[in-house]
């Protein structure tokens, strides 16, 4: 008897969790920030692996100084694509040393299925409105902070 209401107990918790993570599973990234310069964003953060293959598929548009910040588990050559995109991007990669290694500017969603690839291995890949990288003057070898809001 205890057994069989030990055993219900648990499946009726495990059904909870999985309803639970069902419903928070469509729920945005920690917003964090990134600064390249003088420059700072408000960014989502994406590290699962179907949400950086999501990325900015779909939306309408970007806040203005806002953007997208994949987290990569390592190390590695990236590469992005402009899949079901409705605007312009500016794209930065970033290495481990927190050192801009590579720009893609004005990356337009005419260009799918392009895939856009950092020459360098890189850890971060920031997504920004056309023109901001311009406007913040960003280079090869600008230094970046990453502020992150995740444990």
């Amino acid at each position: 008897m205890m057994n069989k209401l030990n055993t219900g107990i648990l499946i009726t918790a495990f059904v909870g969790i999985l309803v639970v993570s069902f419903f928070f599973a469509g729920e945005k990234s920690e917003l964090s920030s990134i600064k390249i310069g003088d420059k700072t964003w408000s960014v989502e953060v994406v590290s699962s692996i179907s949400d950086r293959s999501r990325g900015l598929s779909g939306r309408e548009f970007l806040e203005k100084d806002s953007g997208l910040l994949f987290i990569f588990p390592k190390e590695d050559v990236q590469g992005i694509w402009m899949k079901e995109m409705n605007f312009a991007i500016d794209i930065i990669w970033v290495n481990e040393d927190f050192k801009v290694v590579g720009i893609k500017k004005d990356a337009t969603p005419d260009t799918y299925p392009t895939v856009f690839r950092s020459e360098a291995p890189v850890l971060y890949v920031l997504e920004i409105n056309t023109g901001e990288a311009d406007m913040a003057k960003i280079e090869i070898g600008t230094l970046v902070e990453i502020f992150t809001n995740t444990p």
